[in-house]
């Protein structure tokens, strides 16, 4: 057709507009209960991505085999269309079908969002064709990322927090997490450098672009992201040496230009490098952060300890893995607290979804296959844009190949988001687009048969298309209620409710009430729901609705029984929160039959892996609340032999919950003993280690312990009737704080004074 209808412009000029918009998703965030950040993003992308495949649908009913995407010659959309499949057949052969389809609300992937990610690269090759609106496409994309980084040095001048998580140390953007931000931004700063590169832009374009560039390399070095650093810096290590072996022949200059950079970045890492131990102690986190990458053990200490876990479950699935978004399945079956170092590694409470690292994660989630399939994309890349390097030219080319090289290098310490997932797809459709004309002669043939064969074919492939179209209109419809209204709905209500708890504490339980009874497609609800009332029980002033909590929660465990029946993410935290839940109902109501459940839920986590610390901690309270101390506290000093007694920082936690399970046992004597033992711990610890050497961190935590302590010596007084142990307790106190002396030694004399 030469002249379009009227219709068909309607919705070209629509599909346009959507895609457009949908370029704003990493700038999309806000208070959507579960997740500032991922939801939202993917609410926005898969909505906008809906409209336009529905609009693109109807081009195709309308205008039947004009608008499907040329795949001729198109290695590229081969590749991604193999990787969909590949993840399709992961979902299928899942430990848990509906969670690996679903995806989680703080994540917001799984299958149906890599559905979406399909549609718009569909959408985008079927429908972007020429040069000049991919250009712009890219610009807009550029820009965008210029807006977030605005908002990252807002938050270094804290005028504005935009939801970040780590703020003032790291920058975060509209991203809420600095990883994710620096991934976002590695992206954004080589394709920069690709339009930069092209000789056609105007200087404003030209000016606008390098100041964009400029300042996302300023905001990737204030994240903090440190695989985002090294994916950066390699990329620009394999731009530099190209395109010095492209012309070190040719120029001096070149030369000259490539010899300084050389020495100069080797004179700054020899100083950083010679200087690490220093700058190591420096009060400026991002000095610590750069001066840690020089420390290999320590830098990849939590990291090692996980990929050796996925690692262990890879080999138990090879092939196609566990299934989509399961990772932590495994994760939590094969890791062992006691192989590492790492204190954040220790708790089981711990929130893991994510091996921190692309191949891992897909080999985990879809196996051996998968990782082909995932590699074959990067594969298909480099072939076309080197094979059709002049079709850009030698220099942008070399650029858009750095660009793909730094993603692929910092995916090895972290993993796609949204945001950087729609930057991917979206240069996965220019280079499909843009460098596989030439490919597609290849494979041009002259179709053979009579001229009524030939219309008959197209009129039956004509009738399929619209079919099929037809067909596919309600899947982004249904979609759009189940999994984007209703879910939004659902959160919006959860946000609204957590505002409510301030005003009307009542009524924010029976709203609380009211949506864990709701169906939703994703059980993350419901686990938030409990990981919130749970929370709330820790808080003294809402001492008087525990009873009210406690009918909640009797309310969530069959559902989350249930959930916990199969295979699930977040298998170990999950039995955690459930064991909590029903702690608290037995404390609150003194059933047995809770108690009962609580022992019952904490074996299933021994069976599952005997490593967990917090496994021994619940199994430990049952034996306690029933009496039996001895047997209670051998199940506790079985947690430190799992090798988390090296610390004095875990030692002090399990004294803690000892203290916390005598108190709600009713034994005060057992109480005030291991309070005497944690005061113990921190003031040997102390002796050995003088106040000048400890680090920022134990600094931090040594100050967060005080009110311990001062607790400990004022349990004694009033609780035991124990002055002379409340006295001791001071005068240790005097020595683990200094700092506070005076105010110590006034509470020592008032004690003596009254006796």
């Amino acid at each position: 057709m030469d002249h379009k209808s009227s219709l068909e412009n309607f919705l070209l000029k629509g599909i346009r507009v959507g895609i457009f918009l949908i370029l704003f998703t990493p700038l999309f965030i806000g208070r959507f209960g579960i997740s500032f950040s991922e939801f939202p993003k993917a609410v926005y992308f898969r909505s906008l991505t809906e409209f336009i495949s529905i609009s693109y649908l109807i081009l195709l009913i309308q205008g039947g085999r004009q608008y499907l995407p040329r795949v001729k010659g198109r290695l590229i959309f081969f590749a991604v269309l193999a990787f969909m499949g590949v993840l399709a057949l992961g979902t299928l052969l899942s430990i848990n079908p509906i969670w690996s389809f679903w995806g989680t609300i703080s994540r917001s992937l799984g299958l149906v969002t890599y559905l979406h990610f399909f549609a718009f690269f569909l959408v985008l090759v079927s429908t972007v064709k020429t040069k000049e609106d991919w250009l712009l496409l890219l610009q807009w994309a550029v820009f965008i990322s210029g807006i977030s980084s605005f908002a990252g040095i807002l938050q270094k001048l804290n005028v504005a927090s935009f939801y970040g998580v780590s703020l003032p140390d790291r920058i975060s953007g509209t991203l809420a997490n600095p990883t994710f931000f620096g991934s976002y931004l590695v992206l954004n700063i080589f394709l920069g450098l690709f339009l930069l590169s092209l000789k056609d832009r105007t200087k404003g374009i030209r000016i606008a672009l390098a100041s964009v560039t400029g300042l996302n390399i300023v905001t990737l070095f204030l994240s903090g992201h440190r695989a985002g650093w090294a994916g950066a810096a390699v990329g620009f290590l394999v731009l530099g040496f190209v395109w010095f072996l492209r012309y070190f022949h040719q120029s001096k200059t070149v030369r000259r230009i490539f010899i300084f950079a050389v020495v100069s970045l080797g004179i700054l890492t020899s100083l950083l490098f010679l200087n690490r131990e220093r700058l190591s102690s420096s009060r400026n986190y991002l000095i610590r952060r750069v001066v840690s990458v020089f420390n290999v053990e320590s830098a990849l200490a939590g990291r090692l300890f996980i990929w050796e876990a996925i690692a262990k479950g890879w080999k138990e699935k090879p092939i196609l893995g566990w299934g989509l978004e399961t990772s932590a399945y495994p994760f939590d079956k094969y890791r062992d607290v006691g192989a590492t170092k790492s204190i954040a590694s220790y708790s089981a409470n711990m929130i893991f979804d994510r091996p921190h690292n692309k191949i891992l994660e897909v080999a985990s989630d879809v196996g051996a296959v998968g990782v082909v399939s995932y590699l074959f994309l990067f594969s298909a890349t480099f072939y076309l844009i080197f094979k059709h390097r002049g079709r850009w030219g030698p220099v942008p080319s070399l650029v858009l190949s750095s660009l793909f090289v730094a993603y692929f290098v910092q995916n090895l310490g972290t993993f796609d988001t949204i945001s950087s997932y729609l930057i991917f797809f979206l240069l996965l459709g220019f280079v499909n687009s843009s460098f596989a004309e030439v490919e597609e002669e290849v494979f041009k043939k002259k179709k053979k048969g009579s001229k009524t064969e030939a219309k008959f074919s197209a009129l039956l492939k004509e009738l399929a298309i619209k079919s099929i179209a037809v067909l596919l209109i309600l899947l982004p419809v249904v979609t759009f209620y189940v999994f984007n209204l209703r879910l939004s709905q659902i959160n919006l209500e959860i946000t609204q409710t957590q505002d409510l708890e301030q005003k009307d504490f009542s009524a924010a339980l029976a709203s609380y009430k009211e949506i864990s009874q709701q169906d939703a497609v994703v059980t993350d609800i419901r686990w938030h729901i409990t990981e919130r009332l749970l929370l709330l029980m820790g808080v003294d002033k809402l001492k008087g609705f525990r009873t009210e909590i406690a009918q909640i929660l009797t309310g969530l465990t069959p559902d989350l029984e249930k959930d916990l029946a199969k295979p699930i993410p977040g298998y170990l935290r999950r039995h955690l929160l459930l064991s909590r839940a029903y702690e608290i109902i037995y404390i609150v109501d003194g059933s047995q039959e809770a108690l009962d459940r609580m022992e019952e839920t904490a074996t299933r986590m021994r069976e599952f892996n005997e490593t967990y610390p917090d496994t021994y901690w619940y199994l430990g309270k049952a034996q306690i609340y029933r009496g039996n101390y001895e047997e209670g506290e051998a199940l506790f000093e079985k947690v430190l032999n799992l090798g988390l007694g090296k610390t004095v920082e875990e030692r002090v936690r399990n004294y803690s919950n000892l203290v916390g399970t005598y108190i709600h046992a009713g034994n005060k004597t057992k109480a005030g003993e291991n309070l005497e033992k944690i005061v113990d711990e921190i003031y040997s610890f102390m002796k050995k280690t003088p106040l000048e050497n400890l680090t920022a961190d134990r600094l931090e935590w040594l100050k967060v312990q005080q009110p311990l302590v001062d607790t400990a010596a004022q349990f004694h007084l009033r609780e035991l009737k124990d002055p002379e142990t409340a006295i001791e307790i001071y005068k240790k106190a005097i020595f683990i704080y200094p700092l506070y002396k005076e105010v110590f030694q006034e509470k020592i004399d008032t004690i003596k004074e009254g006796l």
